[in-house]
């Protein structure tokens, strides 16, 4: 694929087709002339954002009406006509049906190359004539990072650099606690409940001891693995937390973890632990979001048993995670 002078974008809910191929370099164009629909304001605004940042000039039209096929065909035949540049290519994997095809149509007419992105592939696929050959899919070099997408979803990132933890280090001591604890969860789910809440408690009154309310033979049973990964230790009669950075991983941040340094090894595109985001002043935190194949996946991890008796919480914890999956887009899958 060659590079253009402009490409003209059919904005719709989702921004990915349009936004990728201006992140390859030996692609990207000058510019990007948006055709939005009212509806598609708000979204082209946030796209716009991003693609300024790039340096590529950025122009919008406005599209009256987005299921008008004649309208439309008038709307792009005179942009042509009148637009000062013959370079360019359009992008109609956006957009209304019928805007996609009018624009299909009209640019062929005008003898203007046509494309399509396929999001998870992330390849350029041309329409050409029926009477030619059909040209090789262009595989795109540059892949989404978790910034870019969200900030084209409206979405800025506070703690990005910080959250991608490039220098995550995760020890063998760590996965084998965290894997004896998964593996007998169904017998120890509520003694892990009690040690959040010891654990809780010590943070908030500043010291490290490790009190558990109620005992029994489970909670007996998860301080002897805690005491086996020496996360722990016992004098004069108590039990104290190691220190308090042990103190904060045993109050949850563990599963966290855990999830973290599996995902990340999987080829994913990019990953962030703890991920702050914010848009319109309201901020959320995400305990894992990841990027794979262009898909943004937002996984909530919860050390809480969530059986009938907790059910409030369990409610609780699935309307946040419907919320948070509106941050990518229609395609954002939570976990």
């Amino acid at each position: 694929m060659r590079q253009y002078h402009t490409h003209a974008c059919l904005i719709s809910g989702q921004p990915t087709p349009n936004l990728t191929p201006l992140l390859d370099q030996s692609i990207a164009p000058k510019r990007v002339v948006m055709f939005v629909s009212q509806e598609m304001q708000a979204k082209a605004n946030s796209l716009e954002a991003v693609i300024k940042g790039r340096g590529i000039q950025c122009q919008k039209i406005t599209v009256d009406s987005p299921n008008d096929i004649y309208a439309l065909q008038k709307l792009f035949l005179n942009f042509i006509d009148q637009d000062d540049q013959e370079d360019i290519a359009f992008n109609i994997t956006g957009g209304t049906k019928p805007m996609a095809i009018a624009a299909q149509e009209i640019a062929r007419m005008a003898g203007k190359d046509v494309f399509y992105v396929e999001i998870q592939t992330g390849n350029i696929t041309f329409l050409s004539d029926p009477d030619k050959p059909a040209p090789i899919p262009f595989q795109l070099k540059n892949k989404l990072k978790l910034d870019t997408h969200l900030l084209a979803h409206g979405y800025k990132t506070i703690n990005y650099d910080t959250a991608t933890r490039k220098d995550f280090s995760y020890s063998d001591e760590n996965n084998a606690f965290a894997q004896e604890l998964i593996k007998d969860s169904s017998n120890l789910s509520d003694a892990v409940k009690l040690l959040n809440m010891a654990a809780s408690k010590a943070t908030s009154q500043k010291n490290l001891v490790l009190n558990i309310e109620y005992p029994n033979d489970k909670t007996d049973r998860l301080l002897d693995i805690l005491h086996h990964h020496k996360f722990v230790l016992t004098k004069e009669g108590k039990t104290y937390f190691k220190d308090a950075e042990i103190r904060r991983y045993l109050n949850g941040e563990w599963l966290e973890h855990h999830a973290y340094a599996m995902i990340r090894h999987l080829g994913i595109q990019d990953i962030a632990l703890n991920l702050e985001v914010e848009s319109t002043n309201v901020k959320n935190e995400l305990d894992i979001a990841c990027l794979h194949n262009n898909q943004l996946h937002i996984i909530e991890c919860k050390t809480n048993n969530m059986n009938k008796d907790n059910r409030a919480k369990a409610n609780e914890t699935m309307y946040k995670l419907d919320s948070l999956t509106a941050l990518g887009g229609i395609t954002t899958k939570g976990l």
